[in-house]
């Protein structure tokens, strides 16, 4: 399956909807690492600044939840 999205790259490389697909396929194979990977690389080809807003707003978020964690156990 991953090679048919694969081949639709090559094909179309601006098609956001293949690497929104071929992402939720990563996902469903548990694989998250290639999920985000691909999901960043189509964030990256849609909109740079976009992509940096996300991982930005990620990263503010996962501080968040660390801080919050670290008062609980204080």
């Amino acid at each position: 399956m991953v090679s048919g999205y694969d081949q639709a790259l090559k094909l179309n490389p601006q098609n956001w909807k293949i690497y929104s697909r071929l992402s939720q396929v990563y996902q469903a194979q548990n694989n998250i690492t290639e999920a985000i990977s691909v999901y960043d690389q189509g964030l990256t080809l849609l909109n740079p600044h976009y992509a940096k807003a996300v991982s930005a707003y990620q990263n503010a978020a996962i501080t968040q939840e660390m801080l919050a964690m670290r008062g609980q156990r204080c």
